[in-house]
């Protein structure tokens, strides 16, 4: 029996949203086409078109029933990529993103038993990021959801700095996601953006946070990545090797080595593979791994915590934190 599940990895779009959004900037808002009540929805932003996804992506009822079946107590909704508009002037992004988490909270506080939420935020302009990251963690906000980079930017970016020292300060849970990916150009068939891109970019991202001293200079930091970090949990020797033999991965990373902040990392628990699941609870420890559906989309796994059920090399303790005790500690979720 599952005690607590708490899913970090579920993409909601607030339907609240959608119309001032269009009132804002008919060109540059997302709108929902296709046929979701048919598993056939699509969410098409400025520059990238996502699905198909069925009615759970902005009917909460029916997202809570399809939970239900799959054993999630607990969903930290985070909007889809297309919703995070870094592409966007400063300006519009940030009255975007103040519209976008309204209606998110909304959600959030109607559901409050089954829901947490995670910002967006307009991450092209810091200052407005950082405020806007304080305005929805004082309004209940448990964290963040970002991009992988920053409209072609890797998350060291300076502009970046005050956004990190905010959610140190604040407790915020932050949650990575690719976007933008990297060698689109060479992923354009096959669905290779999504199959190589996505933990493709999730790398870069936790290489230019370790490398960028980011890690370092905020060490309580809160960061889990998506898809399970990527190639990264796999490549930590080689960045531990070069950074003993080569003077460019100590430009800002002077003291420590990588695996040291790269083992303060969370990463959720989407591989598709019992035992690369089981290598990265060996290596990081379970209470570095968090359950993630990627839900509604069909690249998430159909049952996620019958996934980690899977791993034979697992205790029941270190079933209860991947599935939720980690999670509901690091969100601030109340356990009955």
């Amino acid at each position: 029996m599952v005690e607590l599940a708490i899913d970090i990895h579920s993409h909601f779009v607030p339907p609240a949203c959608l119309d001032e959004l269009r009132r804002l900037d008919a060109r540059a808002a997302p709108r929902l086409e296709g046929d979701a009540a048919a598993g056939q929805g699509f969410l098409q932003g400025v520059a990238q078109r996502v699905g198909p996804f069925g009615p759970g992506m902005y009917d909460i009822e029916a997202r809570i029933r399809e939970h239900d079946r799959r054993r999630v107590t607990v969903q930290a909704l985070s909007v889809p990529p297309p919703m995070f508009h870094y592409t966007l002037e400063p300006r519009l992004a940030v009255s975007f993103a103040r519209v976008i988490n309204d209606a998110l909270g909304e959600t959030v506080r109607a559901y409050a038993e089954r829901t947490v939420g995670l910002a967006t935020l307009p991450l092209q302009d810091g200052a407005a990021a950082t405020a806007e990251l304080e305005r929805s963690m004082a309004a209940g906000f448990r964290g963040i959801e970002i991009g992988t980079n920053v409209n072609g930017r890797n998350l060291d970016d300076p502009s970046l700095e005050s956004v990190w020292a905010a959610a140190e300060r604040l407790g915020a849970f932050i949650f990575v996601h690719p976007e933008n990916v990297a060698a689109a150009d060479r992923l354009a068939h096959y669905y290779l953006r999504n199959f190589i891109g996505n933990p493709l970019d999730t790398t870069i991202a936790v290489a230019s946070l370790v490398f960028g001293g980011v890690l370092a200079r905020y060490p309580n930091l809160k960061v889990c990545f998506a898809h399970a970090g990527g190639f990264a949990p796999y490549q930590v020797g080689r960045f531990d090797h070069g950074w003993g033999k080569r003077q460019e991965p100590r430009v800002r990373l002077t003291s420590e080595p990588p695996s040291t902040y790269v083992r303060k990392l969370y990463w959720d628990t989407i591989l598709h593979n019992p035992d690369a699941l089981g290598y990265v609870v060996q290596h990081f420890g379970a209470e570095h791994v968090l359950l993630g559906s990627d839900f509604p989309f069909d690249m998430g796994p159909d049952d996620p915590v019958a996934d980690v059920e899977a791993v034979a090399t697992l205790n029941d303790e270190q079933r209860r934190a991947i599935l939720g005790k980690t999670a509901a500690q690091l969100l601030g979720v109340a356990r009955g």
